[in-house]
This record gives C-alpha cells, sequence and structure tokens, in this order.
C-alpha cells in the first residue's frame, strides 16, 4: 500500500535592519534557498511565507510574522517549518529556544 503522506511545509524569513534586507540575507534571498529545500525533499509548501522585515530578533511579541507562524501553528496548519538560518528565529538562544519548543510541544518540526 503506497503511502501519500506529504509533509506541509512552510517557509519563516525575518530581516531585523535595512543592510540585511538589501544582502544577502534579504527577504527574498531567504525564501528562495527555503523554496529550493522544500522541493528538492519533495515537501508540499501550504502557505508561501510568514516574514517580519525590520525587527529585530529579541522582540518575539512584536514580529507579527512570527506570532501568525505560532497561531497556525497551534491549529496544525502545517507539520514543518523551514529557515534559512535557525538565528531567524531570533539571534537571542533564549528567545530562539522558546520558539522552537512551542514548535516542538506542537510536534512541528523545523529545517
Amino acid at each position: 500500500m503506497e503511502n501519500n503522506f506529504k509533509i506541509r511545509a512552510v517557509i519563516y524569513a525575518r530581516v531585523s535592519t535595512k543592510e540585511q534586507a538589501e544582502g544577502k540575507i534579504s527577504i527574498p534571498d531567504q525564501i528562495n534557498v527555503c523554496k529550493k529545500a522544500i522541493v528538492d525533499r519533495g515537501w508540499d509548501l501550504v502557505h508561501e511565507v510568514y516574514a517580519d522585515e525590520g525587527i529585530s530578533g529579541h522582540l518575539l511579541e512584536e514580529r507579527f510574522g512570527l506570532q501568525n507562524l505560532l497561531s497556525d501553528a497551534r491549529r496544525h496548519n502545517f507539520d514543518l517549518v523551514v529557515v534559512k538560518d535557525f538565528d531567524r528565529f531570533a539571534r537571542n538562544r533564549a528567545a530562539a529556544t522558546i520558539v522552537r519548543e512551542e514548535l516542538k510541544e506542537l510536534f512541528i518540526q523545523t529545517y
């Protein structure tokens, strides 16, 4: 019997400065890298992107893209969050751990 289950993936991207937005870490660059990973692995992209532009990684509550992602995660709208680098969740290790732990408790993986 064939298993037709596909992993439902979403992308999260963030830049905190104008320099990042215009450089190699721009949101479009992050999205392209993440989309390639999703296609290469045969996952389903179920939401184009959750993004926060020009917001510090320390300000979890003010990052509406991240808050929307977490809200959809709580509704189990996807199985996997793909990020270019884990510091896109937050530069501060403690803040990043908070996000990743909540996702883990919801059985949502990060890549």
